[in-house]
């Protein structure tokens, strides 16, 4: 089982590798958020697996603590969140997957879909994420909630090739929807022969 402080590693590790196109804004607790990062990329999540035994959701607490600033460290997300946050993800690889990059793009926050178009998106994705452009399921491994608007999720994505990749994506709450503001690849992409 991963625990959530190891999600606030993989947050931190997204940080290093910080895309600034992607990158939160100014003030969000994870603004150092960003790297191998894509702002409306959502690679999967599997609402029915997140609500298992120690999985997100379960009551367990984070152990990542406090913050260097004395705020308390990230909770787990209540089910409800889990539940959301985990749609927009399938939701977001489902239009991946049938090719449609205008709904790809519109399960990201505003924030994210008004720094590019689906064109942009669309190359950005297949450069650097051809992996979801497969028919590819989401498994929900963390979700951390930062504030009541702000969620950090790990997810496993796995694609019919039986391979396995980690990303982390950050979500954000607006006008009752939560949105896909950035998401990283915490897994190095295979190697090509």
């Amino acid at each position: 089982m991963i625990r959530l402080s190891l999600l606030v590693v993989g947050v931190l590790v997204l940080g290093a590798c910080a895309d600034p196109v992607t990158a939160p804004e100014a003030g969000d607790p994870g603004a150092r958020l960003g790297g191998d990062a894509v702002d409306g990329s959502d690679p999967g999540a599997d609402p029915g697996a997140a609500g298992g035994p120690g999985g997100p959701g379960d009551g367990e607490t984070s152990s990542a603590g406090p913050a260097p600033d004395g705020d308390p460290g990230p909770a787990d997300c209540p089910a409800g969140v889990v539940d959301a946050v985990g749609a927009t993800i399938e939701a977001q690889l489902a239009a991946f997957a049938r090719g449609d990059f205008p709904a790809a793009l519109a399960e990201a926050s505003p924030s994210f879909q008004a720094g590019t178009d689906p064109a942009t998106f669309r190359a950005l994705i297949e450069r650097e994420y051809p992996l979801l452009l497969e028919d590819a399921s989401a498994e929900l491994e963390g979700c951390a909630q930062l504030r009541p608007e702000l969620s950090d999720v790990v997810a496993v994505i796995a694609t019919g090739d039986g391979a396995r990749t980690r990303f982390v994506y950050r979500l954000r709450l607006e006008d009752e929807r939560w949105g896909i503001e950035a998401a990283a690849r915490l897994d190095p992409p295979a190697a090509t022969a």
